[in-house]
């Protein structure tokens, strides 16, 4: 299974938080934004200096999100996907999910036919309602709860 993972998904696997995607479905190919990067560095900026991690705590979860990240494909913001994400697509989106949904439809458009369809990976609800509109399966989200 080839999933786009947002970095709400990345971040519940890093931070060992409950209902983490990769325990529930085998993904053989994990493809993320740039974005992602930098969302899921500034989120353990944020919780370290809010106290929710500490020094050893923050530096365990870099160590760990790392190499994580080093090991997905990563869709580069361009700014013909800038473009993209400032036009109209479905749903009610923030700035940075409209990215994350452009990424996982220009990396879906460069597969190859004989290939898996994309599936899209988020926890975050506006997203999967956006992604599920965009014709992905989306999985992470429980759309209509």
């Amino acid at each position: 299974m080839i999933v786009y993972l947002d970095s709400s998904v990345i971040l519940r696997v890093v931070l060992k938080e409950p209902n983490e995607l990769g325990s529930r479905y085998e993904i053989d190919h994990g493809v993320t934004s740039e974005l992602s990067i930098v969302e899921c560095h500034r989120s353990l900026y944020r919780a370290k200096a809010s106290g929710r991690l500490s020094d050893s705590g923050f530096q365990l979860a870099r160590n760990y999100a790392d190499p994580i990240l080093l090991r997905l494909t990563i869709v580069n913001i361009t700014s013909e996907l800038i473009d993209k994400a400032a036009g109209p697509l479905p749903g009610a989106l923030t700035t940075l999910d409209a990215i994350h949904l452009v990424s996982a439809m220009d990396y879906r458009r460069r597969l190859d036919d004989d290939e898996p369809p994309l599936s899209f990976g988020t926890h975050d609800y506006a997203l999967a309602v956006a992604a599920d509109l965009s014709n992905f399966p989306v999985l992470g989200t429980v759309l209509g709860a």
